[in-house]
């Protein structure tokens, strides 16, 4: 099940080796700590890039997909999904 969210969100991340990594994220004023990055991808709306990682966070088996914005400078979750 995919649930859509597209809500603005804070994210610690770092570049390592030209590639940015999230270290955790804060929805709803939950704490997430991001264990693993399970995708990448890049899309364009506009002038901005849009960087794409779907990521396992927080021990749960739900996928969240994060966005940084290139033009805002700001990061967004995007999608939800979940096995059930």
């Amino acid at each position: 099940m995919v649930t859509e969210v597209n809500e603005d969100i804070q994210v610690c991340a770092h570049f390592r080796e030209g590639r940015l990594f999230p270290l955790w994220f804060v929805w709803h004023s939950r704490f997430y700590k991001v264990t693993s990055v399970t995708s990448r991808w890049s899309s364009r709306e506009g002038r901005a890039a849009k960087h794409h990682l779907t990521v396992l966070a927080g021990g749960t088996c739900e996928l969240y997909e994060l966005c940084f914005d290139t033009e805002r400078l700001a990061w967004s979750l995007g999608r939800i999904a979940s096995a059930a």
